[in-house]
């Protein structure tokens, strides 16, 4: 799961073992009645070998230099189609010897239909998926208050009436881990412990009254509000712009969400949006990534190529989302 707990191990994976039939297993594994559980997917994740490992840094991020400019271009989870087959990934990355991980979460969201659930199973799932996507910086926060809050709630969610009163039962409670990496070494531990305590109290302690469900459902709506929620994120380095997107920096991130697809600038600030209706064509090979898309302003259309290895998932997920959209209007 996305919190790091383990579903399933030793799932036997036979030649026509796909990532559809998985889906389905982890879904009853689960016991989810969220119609939605049709929207959850299989993500692989590359992982660092033991002795690369960073303190401190993300362990799920891979990363590759560029050749030409020596930045470190992050590979990001690979969502995989569900007509994949978990054996040819394994294949792949086991000749690679390359370390990795099957995580299960959710992989399709539509703004249009993303109430709150009745489902218990199904609304924990989005809370881990929340709280992973905003510690590692997908949902970005703005200030030192809004991440102490967010790690006081995730905290009260997560123990309840076992969190401790003191500053030193906090600390041990794990508070640090709370707080998304981009932050962390901006205040010293013990600070970010006394924010978060400040937050827990405030109000003559109404945070630590909340309990379970009601700071749980703070956390999804919280994420929600941000425009980045639900998002699937690829790092790429320009090749060929037009010259609306002149300005551009060289390396960008691909965002695809239910509204379209997004170009962000490195503080995930959007640079461009275009809708599903204005991707006339795309496709790529083992390198690059190329798209035409409608520009409305100049009424012509335009192609733009970008460099990556990950143009296959780029193409799928495009595809996904278009399929899941027209679905949902046949609904």
């Amino acid at each position: 799961l996305i919190d790091g707990s383990p579903l399933t191990e030793e799932l036997p994976i036979t030649p026509d073992l796909n990532v559809g039939k998985v889906v389905d297993i982890c879904n009853h594994f689960l016991s989810l009645r969220d119609p939605r559980q049709q929207y959850m997917g299989i993500f692989v994740y590359d992982l660092k070998h033991e002795d690369e490992a960073d303190e401190g840094a993300n362990p799920l991020a891979d990363a590759e230099e560029d050749e030409d400019s020596g930045r470190v271009v992050k590979k990001t989870p690979r969502p995989l189609q569900n007509n994949d087959f978990l054996g040819d990934v394994v294949t792949v990355k086991v000749r690679q010897n390359q370390p990795f991980k099957f995580v299960f979460k959710r992989k399709i969201y539509l703004k249009s239909a993303d109430e709150p659930s009745d489902d218990a199973g199904w609304e924990s799932l989005m809370y881990y998926q929340a709280v992973d996507e905003t510690i590692h910086g997908n949902i970005p926060l703005e200030s030192e208050d809004e991440v102490a809050l967010f790690a006081a709630r995730c905290m009260v969610t997560d123990m309840g009436e076992d969190l401790g009163e003191t500053e030193e039962e906090v600390a041990e409670a794990g508070a640090i881990e709370y707080v998304p990496f981009a932050w962390r070494e901006r205040l010293d531990a013990s600070e970010w412990v006394t924010r978060v305590c400040t937050a827990l109290d405030k109000d003559d302690g109404e945070l630590r009254e909340e309990g379970h469900a009601e700071a749980q459902a703070a956390v999804i709506a919280t994420a929600k509000d941000h425009p980045l929620y639900g998002t699937c994120f690829f790092n790429v380095r320009r090749k060929t712009f037009p010259d609306s997107m002149a300005s551009f920096p060289e390396f960008i991130t691909i965002a695809l969400n239910s509204e379209g697809l997004h170009f962000l600038d490195d503080a995930k600030e959007t640079l461009s949006p275009f809708g599903f209706a204005d991707i006339y064509r795309w496709g790529g090979s083992s390198t690059q990534f190329s798209i035409i898309l409608w520009n409305a302003e100049d009424d012509e259309t335009e192609e733009v190529t970008f460099f990556t290895d990950q143009a296959a998932d780029i193409a799928s997920l495009i595809l996904d989302y278009i399929n899941a959209i027209m679905a949902a209007g046949d609904e």
